[in-house]
């Protein structure tokens, strides 16, 4: 991943807030940034996320380009992965599609494929 120092300060920043949270806030939080590290090392084209901790202390990775394309992605510690994809609707271009789902980590491309997610979220996209 070409963006490692970045991403590498960024969690080291979430992290101490974790930390600061209380052990109870993070019981999960361990195993749901493993399985986005997991996923990052399998997009190597892709540009660097923003990433955030959600309410229930799980990772979340986000690409976005412009307001009609976005993928937001939730680490879950058990592997599953909840998403949300913005897309241009193709058939009325002034719409924006919204798809969400829960899938196994290593279908979560898969699952966003149709929506062209990898033209615009890798490096080649920006």
């Amino acid at each position: 991943m070409p963006y490692c120092e970045r991403l590498a300060r960024r969690l080291e920043f979430l992290l101490g807030a974790i930390e600061e949270e209380g052990e109870a806030c993070a019981e999960g939080s361990p195993e749901s940034l493993r399985q986005m590290l997991l996923f990052l090392r399998a997009m190597p084209d892709f540009r660097c996320p923003t990433v955030t901790i959600t309410p229930s202390a799980t990772f979340r990775a986000e690409w976005q380009a412009g307001q009609n394309r976005h993928l937001a992605v939730d680490f879950l510690p058990d592997g599953q992965v909840r998403f949300v994809v913005f897309s241009p609707d193709p058939r009325h271009p002034d719409r924006v599609q919204r798809v969400s789902g829960i899938v196994d980590r290593v279908d979560v491309i898969r699952a966003v494929e149709p929506y062209n997610v990898h033209r615009w979220a890798t490096d080649a996209g920006a």
